[in-house]
């Protein structure tokens, strides 16, 4: 197995990540991650990767390579690998190289998303659900390194299922019956796709006006973007603070007041803003 921690990310998830830990199994090429809030939850996060090993493989991790930083030479990590007589492979300081697998494949795993994090126009704060569906694409592509076989096949034995895959950040209507409150709302509106929930067998679904998710079976899917230019600029505001916020507030306001021509997504920004401040 062969690891690395990426991160700090410029931008916080929507959930508050700021890195991930990505393990890859040399054998098969399969590439699994977690999210983390900081790099002390990386042991925490390998004991759970080791136990599905175990459980759902019934295999037993032999070799460990990682580039020796501090999250992994903790006691923690070297008094579990000596107990199960995990060999554990570091490389030389400033020999990055030494661990190349890992460190490739996680500059594949973070360039794969910006193409269609920046096609749907989204914010950096997905980028987690961005690289997360970047990873589920990855393990179901053929490699040339697996002899053109995809990791999927060479872990499960089996060809993946392709005929649900769909573009990420377009447009996705659930069905919205079983969690509306009263008989009058709509069946379904407008989401946006942001891929798979693992465990689930359902679309994550996400709405940018009411800031929800939903996972959901019964969904019909739209060859377009869910986010248009001007709803991403209003999402946008929603990651600022207070100050911030009647800052730019204010200079619109000045700039109606001096009668200075503003696009008309202005005016709905000032609109939007409004309501945004009236929630404090």
């Amino acid at each position: 197995i062969h690891s690395d921690v990426w991160g700090p990310s410029h931008f916080k998830s929507i959930h508050g990540f700021r890195y991930f830990v990505l393990f890859l199994d040399e054998c098969t090429g399969f590439v699994w991650i977690y999210p983390l809030f900081n790099k002390s939850e990386v042991f925490s996060k390998f004991l759970k990767f080791f136990a599905l090993i175990q459980t759902q493989f019934n295999a037993k991790i032999q070799h460990f390579q990682s580039d020796g930083g501090g999250e992994y030479i903790s006691k923690p990590f070297t008094d579990f690998f000596a107990n199960h007589g995990i060999l554990d492979q570091f490389t030389c300081p400033y020999t990055p190289q030494q661990n190349g697998m890992a460190e490739r494949k996680n500059r594949h795993v973070v360039e794969t998303p910006l193409t269609p994090l920046t096609a749907a126009n989204m914010p950096g704060q997905f980028w987690y659900h961005s690289l997360a569906y970047a990873v589920y694409l990855i393990n179901r592509m053929p490699s040339q390194a697996l002899k053109h076989q995809a990791p999927y096949f060479r872990l499960y034995g089996k060809q993946p299922e392709l005929h649900s895959l769909r573009i990420f950040g377009t447009a996705v209507y659930p069905y919205l019956r079983p969690y509306n409150v009263h008989k009058f709302q709509p069946r379904t509106t407008q989401y946006v796709f942001l891929g798979y929930s693992s465990g689930y067998k359902g679309v994550l679904c996400y709405d940018i006006v009411t800031d929800k998710f939903v996972i959901s079976r019964h969904v019909i899917h739209e060859n377009r973007f869910g986010l248009s230019s001007h709803y991403c600029s209003v999402h946008r505001l929603l990651f600022l603070n207070l100050r911030q916020r009647h800052h730019i507030f204010f200079f619109l306001c000045l700039c109606k007041k001096l009668h200075l021509r503003l696009p008309q997504s202005h005016h709905l920004l000032i609109q939007h803003h409004l309501l945004l401040l009236c929630n404090y």
